[in-house]
């Protein structure tokens, strides 16, 4: 794991929080599998090196990922997930929505 002041360790820790969120009285997590693998140590977890996925470093880092989840992932449960976390963006006044990565 990451040390604590680097965001890779916040950004799975603020990831891990939501979904346990039901325990702690909140809304549940809306992806019942990715709580499950959660659960039981399932996730696999790709963290880029911007919130750009498309940067060339990034596609790279993807297709890699990517390429070696698929050999070890019926292997490793049935409800195994890959997460790609990106650093939190500057300009917080405008969070980015999925039409702004398509």
């Amino acid at each position: 794991m990451y040390p604590q002041r680097i965001w890779q360790h916040q950004g799975y820790e603020d990831f891990a929080s939501i979904l346990l969120a039901k325990e702690h009285g909140a809304k549940a997590f809306p992806c019942i599998y990715a709580t499950k693998a959660y659960r039981a140590d399932e996730l696999h977890c790709l963290f880029i090196h911007s919130d750009e996925p498309s940067e060339p470093l990034n596609v790279a880092l993807m297709a890699t990922a990517l390429r070696g989840y698929l050999h070890v992932a019926k292997a490793t449960g049935f409800h195994t997930s890959i997460i790609i976390m990106a650093p939190r963006i500057d300009d917080r006044s405008r969070p980015k929505s999925t039409e702004d990565y398509r």
